[in-house]
């Protein structure tokens, strides 16, 4: 998987804190075992893919997303900004995206945003305000390069 590098990387420097959900979780059961691991609050975070973590789950127990990269399927990273924001969900949800500056990422996210746009305009409504529609609470963060928080 071309994110293992750094699942590996967070799930290092998190250490004992977090339970790790991506493709090199392949022993049976142990998958479930890290979700049930986060969800009974045993472990502080959650580590995974955006594949992994694109459909199926629910965890409202998370207040915060953390993107350290993504790839260019905004369907599947729009899927898994979903697992937090569900019914269930009684505060707000914040999702960071972490962009190093003169990377692909830069690239991936300009072009997340143009998709963004186009599927607003088609639907005649903004993601953001979908998500608070949802839950009530719910509040759509982005860190910019020089730290600011954007919502």
């Amino acid at each position: 998987c071309e994110f293992t590098p750094d699942v590996d990387a967070v799930c290092a420097a998190l250490g004992e804190k977090c339970a790790r959900y991506d493709g090199m979780v392949t022993a049976k059961g142990a998958r479930e075992d890290s979700k049930t691991a986060f969800l009974a609050g045993d472990k502080q975070w959650i580590v995974a893919t955006t594949s992994t973590m694109a459909r199926g789950h629910t965890y409202v127990n998370a207040k915060e997303e953390h993107y350290y990269t993504t790839g260019h399927d905004l369907d599947a990273r729009m899927q898994s900004e979903a697992r937090a924001i569900r019914i269930g969900q009684t505060d707000r949800v914040r999702i960071y995206d972490y962009v190093a500056i003169n990377t692909e990422d830069v690239n991936i996210a300009a072009c997340h945003r143009r998709k963004e746009s186009v599927q607003a305009y088609l639907f005649n409504e903004r993601r953001k305000s979908v998500r608070k529609d949802l839950t009530g609470a719910v509040v759509c963060d982005t860190v910019s390069a020089s730290g600011e928080v954007r919502l």
